[in-house]
């Protein structure tokens, strides 16, 4: 399982959050297992259907 899931709108936006994230040391925390997602309708989709792209992701659907 993984700790972050994160969604995006675009590459760029996805570049910049693994950036970040690829400076856990300088950030001082422990390295984060991650995936991230590029919405396919953009910011649009991120603003409107996050929750139904990201509802599998949920930690109570593990349980389902």
């Amino acid at each position: 399982m993984k700790d972050l899931v994160i969604l995006v709108a675009d590459i760029d936006m996805k570049a910049g959050v693994e950036g970040i994230l690829k400076r856990h040391k300088s950030l001082k925390i422990r390295p984060v297992q991650h995936d991230i997602f590029v919405h396919p309708e953009r910011d649009p989709g991120v603003l409107n259907k996050a929750h139904q792209f990201l509802r599998p992701f949920t930690f109570s659907s593990y349980f389902l």
